[in-house]
């Protein structure tokens, strides 16, 4: 049975993968920006791209959460996890194979070097290998390796939430959302597919339902709806500040950590969602959001592919691109990069699903 998309939410699930290409498009820039000694409007440019966009994967977590622990099919974890299997886990090794192919061969074409070229391939295979084990096959794929354990718990999520009660499990969800802020600051995780990098995000994935069942009673009120967005934004916003602050400071660095599950970067994507799903919008952007997942796995590669394109039109090496005209530059590659990204996602899902193209649902 198809479920009823949720226009607000679809909409806010578009902005969050623009913004998570944004992210890995502007690198350049945000690297050259941290050498500023004056933090001019290039630096601001990039680094606010970057906290909204790691509160953006937050974003992706928390909505998981709404509609998986929403749904009563997942409690049958053996239909849940042949979905999971296909929609997840596939994709998750189809693709971490595939980039640790495309990276070794972008390491050689970006460092040709004077020696065996092939040595050098494998030197950098190797390499991938490793860190493709490790979970982190490409510097984006963490969050799919992590997204497998999650929905691994998630038929346990629902059956807690069942004998709990709605109170308590929210109760518990906001605990764990402060006990996974404090642990990511309190050690680094190396292992993507462990238990305990998922643990940290676990409290977000479950406010993510607590947040969007909150709203749904509360579906129509425009003015809460937007006030709830405006203070998820602040919210963010505030966190940029203390960054910009603390930053030079190392222990306050460790505690504002640019990551998702920065409490204040996460209940800012929390708030949105909120706000996303008590408004009622009009538009339709429900095809595009079911491309999103295929999206944040493929844009990487789009973007390295841009990038060497433009070195080769431009005679610079695609390391440089942006250097000269950082803004610019940033902003039209978003737009290639994000276009192509879902055009490539399209025709992914045409593939996977060549019978049922017209339900997607995710």
């Amino acid at each position: 049975m198809s479920k009823k998309r949720e226009n607000g939410l679809d909409l806010l699930r578009v902005i969050a993968a623009i913004l998570v290409c944004a992210v890995h498009v502007c690198n350049v820039g945000r690297s050259q920006a941290a050498e500023y000694t004056n933090l001019n409007f290039e630096f601001h440019f990039f680094y606010v791209i970057f906290h909204f966009g790691q509160a953006a994967v937050a974003c992706f977590v928390a909505l998981s959460g709404a509609f998986i622990i929403k749904a009563s099919s997942t409690k049958d974890y053996k239909t849940f996890y042949r979905r999971t299997w296909k929609k997840v886990v596939i994709p998750t090794i189809v693709f971490s194979l595939f980039y640790i192919i495309f990276e070794a061969i972008l390491s050689c074409v970006k460092n040709p070097g004077e020696g065996n070229l092939f040595a050098a391939f494998l030197k950098a295979l190797l390499g991938k290998c490793v860190m493709g084990v490790m979970g982190f096959p490409a510097v984006h794929m963490w969050y799919m390796f992590m997204l497998m354990i999650l929905y691994l718990l998630a038929p346990f999520v629902v059956l807690a939430r069942e004998y709990m009660g709605e109170q308590h499990f929210a109760k518990a969800a906001f605990v764990l959302w402060i006990l996974g802020a404090v642990d990511a600051v309190s050690h680094q995780t190396r292992v993507s597919w462990s238990l305990g990098y998922t643990a940290d995000l676990l409290g977000i994935f479950m406010l993510g339902y607590v947040l969007h069942e909150w709203a749904l009673k509360r579906r129509g009120n425009t003015k809460l709806g937007i006030g709830l967005i405006t203070g998820g934004c602040a919210l963010i916003a505030v966190e940029y500040l203390i960054w910009l602050m603390t930053r030079n400071i190392d222990l306050m660095s460790q505690l504002f950590q640019q990551r998702p599950h920065n409490p204040f970067l996460s209940m800012g994507a929390l708030l949105c969602i909120a706000g996303f799903t008590i408004l009622e919008i009009k538009c339709n952007v429900g095809t595009l959001s079911l491309l999103t997942l295929w999206v944040y796995i493929v844009h990487p590669a789009v973007m390295e592919i841009v990038f060497l394109a433009e070195g080769a039109v431009f005679h610079i090496p695609s390391t440089e691109i942006g250097l000269t005209q950082p803004v610019l530059t940033g902003t039209v590659n978003i737009v290639i990069v994000t276009v192509i990204s879902f055009i490539v996602s399209f025709l992914i899902e045409k593939v996977m699903n060549p019978v049922n193209k017209k339900k997607i649902n995710a």
